[in-house]
């Protein structure tokens, strides 16, 4: 059977079966059979009929925003939940312009301003934001000063695989109000699960890049995605990831997404997992540093 719909009037529609045909107006809260003599009266007399759900002046006014800044990677994660680097070329060379990212500024730093809120503007990607570098210092430069400008409150964030040069780590260290570094751990689970493009290592740089943020005071968090090649050295790693002085620690077990898709044999029992974080949490809060499960913990 087909059912066929249209509008007949301000939030008023029609739909039929070919055989019997109804009215409805949602904000009315009718629903009625088409009058088969003078249906101009019913639906002037529908049209009459004052709204008992009216319409929210509200308008849709966001205060944050995430920039996807590049679809290229500088790593070849075996877990990668977008396939980052498996894309066809054309999606792998996308990556965020000036002109396009400065019309979402400017748009939830207004918004920002008119609700008297913090704004939180977010660079993150399909790849590595840090990739489309020359955007990504535009971007913080123009945020900075549009911020003095309009005397707003509000932060940028970034997320990051911290396989980048000692340079760009300090950039970030000064220049960004909160990093989050993607690192999995001892170098062995780090490198097997985290290699670069070209499958080499990447754990020294990544110790480098939190060596750096740690050394300048910035303000970063760890997220760490466990599989069964590092979960029974959760406990001990995390007293390594401590020493770091971050503000926080975000650990996730695998998920089955993307390239993870296939590594179902790789992701830890649950009982582990949590008995893990648990002895992993309080070793952290002892030094007052939060440890929390990301929210996909739900896919367990």
């Amino acid at each position: 059977m087909e059912i066929r719909s249209r509008a007949i009037g301000a939030n008023v529609y029609e739909a039929t079966d070919g055989i019997d045909t109804i009215i409805y107006a949602p904000l009315k809260n009718l629903l009625a059979y088409k009058w088969h003599v003078l249906p101009s009266i019913q639906r002037n007399i529908i049209k009459a009929m004052r709204d008992k759900f009216p319409i929210p002046n509200n308008v849709l006014a966001p205060t944050v925003l995430e920039l996807d800044m590049s679809h290229s990677c500088s790593l070849k994660c075996i877990y990668c939940s977008v396939n980052s680097n498996d894309l066809k070329d054309n999606d792998r060379s996308l990556k965020m312009n000036f002109p396009l990212a400065k019309k979402a500024i400017d748009l939830v730093m207004a918004n920002s301003k008119k609700a008297d809120e913090p704004f939180t503007i977010v660079f993150i990607g399909k790849g590595e934001p840090t990739l489309n570098w020359r955007v990504l210092v535009q971007c913080v430069e123009y945020i900075k000063t549009q911020q003095k400008n309009l005397s707003l409150d509000g932060k940028t964030v970034i997320v990051t695989n911290g396989f980048i040069s000692e340079k760009k780590a300090m950039w970030l260290a000064k220049n960004i109000s909160q990093i989050a570094l993607s690192w999995d751990g001892d170098e062995e689970s780090h490198n097997a699960q985290r290699p670069t493009v070209g499958n080499e290592n990447s754990y020294s740089i990544v110790e480098r890049t939190a060596s750096i943020l740690k050394e300048a005071g910035a303000y970063f968090e760890i997220r760490t995605t466990w599989t069964v090649l590092n979960i029974n050295q959760m406990a001990k790693i995390t007293k390594r990831f401590i020493e770091y002085r971050p503000f926080g620690l975000n650990y996730q077990p695998l998920l089955l997404l993307g390239r993870g898709s296939s590594l179902k044999d790789s992701k830890p029992a649950v009982d582990l997992f949590v008995n893990s974080f648990i002895e992993s949490k309080l070793i952290a809060e002892k030094r007052k540093i939060p440890c929390e499960i990301f929210s996909h913990i739900v896919s367990i």
